[in-house]
């Protein structure tokens, strides 16, 4: 158990350590970077998956609410530190502050919302802790009973809510802290609830694992109990249509990144080839606001020389690749999603600067919006039934030597 309690410990430093420093990168007192950020969450991961090893290897001497308390934390920590994250830098746009702002909330928000999750679920498992830790004798056992096939549910579903909750704190938090874009925010809402959805699962076959002993130590000593659970049918549909929606959600922010990615490409060279075109044509003693020119709508701004771009609406970055380059390109997250280009006036004058932002060709979804959500539901009906005929044909055997048992005990079975 020192083993354990030595883990432990260097879990908690760790997890402070990479808090810590998420705290000084924004203070700008420590770089920040994907390959720093992904240094601590691989210490994060190494050190937890150590603590469950250790976990594993003595189960035989752990009471079953600490069993309980490993499961789902090892599962918290193991997921939404490493395959969580992994997911959300591949589908997100975010500068150097959107980062570390990202950083610190995976460094603060997995130990304090998870932390308030178990000790929920410590709360929540007393029926289960007072039978089989503390030995004591059950009042209703029939209740308890019953709630042993109610509470996997009952915890995929909090971890759903707890899920969501986390990912809208993180949303708001490098939304109005780190200027993350509108659309990029409701895309960290949509990763919350996509992953929480995989995890639910898992909880749920876990914990009724975990509850079997419970469930066989009541029938046991207080005979056979009635209980209303899930049949085999429901779990295996509520099962395949949970991950089926997870996989759905989680394939669309691909599809959604890589529409970005395809827009900003076409907006980039558009946007290259027309501003180098006013540049090099002398038109810019009146600069107008807006730059001329069929293809995306673009703003426009005569740059002079030792002027910068507002700081609100600009990356540092946007800025330093413009005050050092002639011309160029570049996506910039701050404030809105956009893609921003620029090119150097005859006899260094100055530089004019122009930039659309990318939701110019969200309009056409929007107006059709009513057709896709008429087809998404369709598709959904039509994968819920199949799903209910493949569960009910999967389970059918089970059925047939379910209802075989119960007529041989009932003595109804034909000789």
């Amino acid at each position: 158990m020192s083993q354990i309690a030595a883990t432990l410990y260097a879990v908690i430093v760790v997890i402070a350590s990479a808090a810590a420093y998420a705290a000084l990168s924004l203070l700008d007192l420590a770089p920040m970077s994907i390959p720093i950020l992904s240094a601590w969450l691989a210490s994060l991961v190494l050190t937890n998956l150590a603590l469950v090893y250790l976990l594993w290897r003595k189960r035989a001497y752990l009471s079953l609410t600490k069993k309980m308390l490993g499961v789902l934390w090892g599962v918290i920590a193991l997921w939404y530190w490493l395959p969580a994250p992994i997911y959300y830098l591949l589908t997100m746009n975010l500068d150097t502050l959107q980062l570390k702002w990202t950083a610190f909330a995976y460094f603060w928000e997995v130990p304090v919302v998870g932390g308030l999750f178990l000790v929920l679920a410590v709360a929540l498992f007393k029926p289960a802790r007072n039978l089989m830790d503390r030995k004591l004798v059950p009042a209703d056992p029939a209740a308890d009973y019953r709630w042993t096939l109610r509470h996997p549910v009952v915890m995929a579903a909090l971890i759903v809510v707890f899920t969501i909750l986390g990912y809208a704190i993180g949303a708001l938090q490098i939304h109005f802290l780190g200027l993350l874009p509108t659309i990029e925010a409701f895309k960290n809402l949509v990763h919350g609830i996509t992953i929480s959805l995989f995890v639910a699962v898992f909880f749920y076959l876990s914990l009724s694992a975990l509850l079997e002993p419970v469930r066989a130590q009541i029938a046991s000593k207080y005979g056979p109990q009635a209980g209303v659970g899930p049949t085999t049918e429901q779990r295996i549909f509520g099962m395949s249509l949970t991950v089926m929606l997870g996989t759905i959600a989680l394939a669309s922010l691909f599809v959604l990144q890589a529409a970005q990615h395809i827009m900003g490409d076409y907006a980039a060279e558009d946007l290259q080839q027309r501003t180098t075109a006013l540049a090099q044509s002398g038109r810019t003693a009146a600069v107008p606001s807006t730059l001329p020119g069929p293809g995306a709508p673009a703003s426009l701004t005569l740059l002079l020389p030792g002027q910068e771009l507002d700081p609100g609406a600009f990356s540092p970055e946007t800025q330093q690749l413009i005050a050092t380059h002639d011309q160029g390109t570049v996506r910039d997250t701050r404030r809105d999603l956009k893609m921003v280009s620029w090119a150097s006036l005859p006899g260094s004058v100055g530089k004019v600067v122009s930039y659309t932002l990318l939701t110019y060709s969200y309009g056409p979804l929007t107006q059709r919006a009513g057709g896709l959500a008429i087809a998404a539901a369709f598709v959904l009906t039509l994968t819920v039934g199949i799903l209910t005929y493949a569960s009910r044909a999967v389970t059918q055997a089970l059925r047939s030597l379910t209802n075989g048992v119960r007529q041989i005990d009932s003595g109804q079975a034909d000789e």
